[in-house]
């Protein structure tokens, strides 16, 4: 899946799809950033496992490996291997989608809430950004790694492998899902999207409990979030539950310091600016900004999705740097310029 807005867990190394009537790049082309591909080459940047990256591009070269190996096309290799035995019936990883299933297939929206011209896009990184699905199939692929780590009989995966795959190899990612929670109640998450959709599926290894949200639009992240907090509140889960803020008031001189962007490395940056009502917000390139609640004069978290700004005090009352934590990541950022 290509995560097509800030913040920021899974927005690199994804892909963008190619639009109706455009030429599609073969796998190779794709590996190599060989047009018409329109994201660049596919190449190792750190020795494998020395460091944390979201890499749709790994998946790329998963993707050939599996054709390789096998000799046969990816879609088929998955539907024996995977959607099969899971009982994933109303899945594929066709691209683009066959004429048979478009009827049934929910069409993209922007993030104003527009139909995207031509309807979704076609991704050849199939392993990565290709499967259609239903919320009840992914749900079955949730219960289906549940029953294998508690060692059902009949499950697609072996108790060993599950546990391999719930297990943590760097920064609480596990094989290719991201791990969280405490000893007793551990749970997995992923979450993503392609052009004009967003999902996110979340569940507990041992209690049985679990959520999958699917939203065909780009905005759909903020609704996924709110949702899985709604779940957890009703369903009195350990994590997830809706946080209660007590905000604080700031002083005129302490608004005027916040206002500027800021660089997040490789992340890029975002901006914290002030609405005509004195309400700052936060901001990322192409996106709506959001409003900030200030915590303390120092800390602020963003409505939204939870996102938090922690500036560093410094002995002089300045802001200009700091931590962003969103989930798991913590990323340092500095300001670039005052606005």
């Amino acid at each position: 899946m290509d995560c097509s807005r800030i913040p920021l867990a899974c927005r690199w190394g994804g892909f963008n799809g190619y639009s109706s009537g455009t030429a599609v790049p073969t796998l190779h082309e794709v590996l190599d950033g060989v047009k018409p591909a329109n994201s660049p080459p596919i190449r190792v940047i750190a020795v494998p496992g020395s460091a944390w990256k979201y890499s749709g591009g790994g998946y790329v070269i998963l993707q050939q490996m599996l054709m390789d190996v096998t000799g046969h096309a990816f879609p088929s290799v998955l539907q024996d291997l995977v959607l099969g035995p899971i009982g994933m019936s109303h899945s594929s990883f066709d691209q683009p989608l066959p004429q048979s299933l478009r009827a049934s297939a929910t069409l993209p929206h922007d993030g104003d809430g527009h139909v995207i011209a031509g309807g979704a896009h076609v991704y050849p990184e199939l392993a990565a950004a290709g499967l259609w699905t239903t919320p009840t199939d992914l749900a079955r692929y949730i219960i289906a790694i549940q029953h294998a780590r508690a060692g059902v009989s009949g499950a697609p995966l072996s108790a060993s492998m599950s546990a391999r795959m719930l297990t943590s190899v760097l920064d609480d990612y596990g094989l290719g899902v991201e791990l969280g929670g405490d000893s007793t109640h551990r749970y997995f998450t992923k979450g993503g999207d392609t052009h004009g959709f967003v999902g996110y599926i979340v569940a507990y290894d041992t209690r049985g409990d679990g959520a999958v949200v699917l939203t065909n639009g780009d905005q759909g992240a903020e609704l996924t979030r709110e949702i899985v907090r709604s779940i957890a509140d009703v369903y009195d889960w350990p994590d997830f539950r809706s946080a209660q803020l007590s905000p604080v008031a700031l002083s005129d001189v302490k608004r005027k310091q916040i206002p500027g962007t800021y660089d997040i490395g490789h992340y890029g940056t975002f901006s914290i600016i002030e609405s005509p009502d004195g309400q700052l917000m936060l901001s990322y390139p192409g996106s709506a900004p959001e409003p900030l609640v200030a915590r303390s004069g120092n800390e602020f978290v963003e409505l939204t999705d939870g996102t938090e700004i922690r500036f560093t005090a410094h002995t002089d009352g300045s802001l200009s740097d700091g931590t962003m934590i969103f989930e798991r990541l913590r990323i340092a950022f500095s300001r670039t310029n005052k606005r």
